[in-house]
């Protein structure tokens, strides 16, 4: 009788992945199964002849750079990755550069100042980016900063500004 309720059960945070092994057959959504946040890793490992959806994981928090690397040939979306995924960290995407990373993500999401000069940072992006201080600013004084974006950023105080308003 349940079983008219598999794709909405799946988004549950509470699912397992005996739920999802006892209810295989009537199951079609793997994108919703692979970034639900209670699979993990050791599910995904356990399982590998499931069809994974390699996107959606990329929205799965439990991922982890060692896993991202054993799989570096799925199909992931590195925006996603980028965006929402902190466990693959800023200084391994860095590490990883010729990989296609979304640059445009990484420059408003990550926290660059642990960046300085990464070639890849997209400078009037950072101007939306939570981590970067006047101090970065003023530190990365030549860069192509969009100052209109950058005054409304949350990081830069009112004050900042007033007390700069020579930049």
């Amino acid at each position: 009788l349940y079983k008219q309720y598999i794709p909405y059960i799946l988004s549950n945070p509470n699912i397992t992945i005996d739920f999802v092994l006892a209810n295989r057959k009537y199951i079609d959504d793997w994108e919703r199964i692979s970034s639900n946040h209670s699979i993990t890793v050791q599910d995904i490992e356990s399982n590998p002849n499931l069809p994974w959806d390699f996107q959606a994981l990329s929205d799965n928090l439990n991922i982890t750079e060692d896993f991202f690397v054993k799989h570096i040939d799925k199909d992931w979306d590195f925006r996603k990755i980028v965006q929402n995924n902190h466990n693959i960290s800023t200084k391994f995407i860095m590490e990883h550069s010729s990989l296609p990373w979304c640059w445009r993500a990484f420059s408003t999401e990550r926290n660059i100042t642990e960046c300085d000069d990464f070639p890849h940072i997209i400078w009037k992006e950072c101007c939306w980016n939570k981590y970067i201080t006047l101090d970065f600013v003023k530190k990365h004084i030549d860069k192509d900063w969009n100052w209109d974006f950058l005054s409304s950023n949350e990081s830069i105080t009112l004050k900042d500004i007033e007390e700069n308003l020579d930049l």
